[in-house]
């Protein structure tokens, strides 16, 4: 499935895909995710889909720390590959609707400096 040609059914597939992958981390131990599906409807909602009753089921399901880090777009080192199809603008637009997205399911957001790797990781590290 690709989400240019049935984007509705590639989110209700990745989301399934996400809630998999929460179910199988030990409850007792720190675990970082890079994308939640909560990823997925701001994604259908930068192109005005609506979202299914099977995310928004995951998303209840899936409880995360009330924090949420993120790194801003970078455009020192922005690049388009077979994945990444937008250019950066699209891409700022897209990681708008993330952010209030995550805002809207009352995650609070922090922002990863454009640091070096290791600072990311001690800058992490210290909100935690």
């Amino acid at each position: 499935i690709l989400p240019w040609k049935n984007q509705i059914a590639f989110e209700n597939l990745i989301s399934s895909k996400r809630a998999k992958q929460y179910a199988s981390i030990p409850k007792d131990e720190i675990c970082f995710f890079d994308r939640s599906a909560i990823d997925c409807v701001a994604y259908l909602k930068v192109n005005n889909l609506e979202t299914s009753a099977e995310i928004l089921d995951v998303i209840k399901n899936c409880e995360f720390n009330s924090n949420v880090f993120y790194t801003p777009i970078w455009k020192e080192i922005y690049t388009n590959d077979s994945e990444r199809k937008e250019d950066i603008e699209k891409a700022k637009i897209i990681e708008n609707f993330l952010l209030s997205t995550y805002q809207y399911f009352g995650y609070t957001l922090i922002e990863i400096p454009k640091l070096t790797i290791e600072e990311r990781e001690d800058f992490i590290l210290s909100k935690i």
